[in-house]
């Protein structure tokens, strides 16, 4: 792998900076990520232990605290959506 030697490592806030440039567009994919934790948590693993015992609790509140963290990244997504239309209309 000699090409690869030479090429200077990047880090991941850079590449999500290059691959989403938008502050809409980071928040539409952490809101994203947040949904896909929160069916895997309030689905797969709280049904993988009993819902009744203290794993299954404690992944149903983890669960509850992503879907909040996905709401919270869907509502900055429109905000951030809506001023950066406002600022191409301008």
């Amino acid at each position: 792998m000699k090409g690869q030697e030479n090429q200077p490592q990047k880090s991941i806030p850079s590449l999500i900076q290059q691959y989403l440039p938008r502050r809409s567009d980071r928040n539409g994919a952490a809101g994203l990520g947040f949904l896909v934790l929160a069916t895997f948590f309030l689905s797969v693993v709280v049904f993988t232990f009993s819902p009744t015992s203290y794993a299954g609790l404690a992944s149903a509140a983890l669960g509850i605290l992503c879907m909040l963290a996905c709401i919270v990244f869907f509502v900055r997504y429109t905000l951030f959506l809506k001023r950066e239309e406002r600022e191409a209309n301008e």
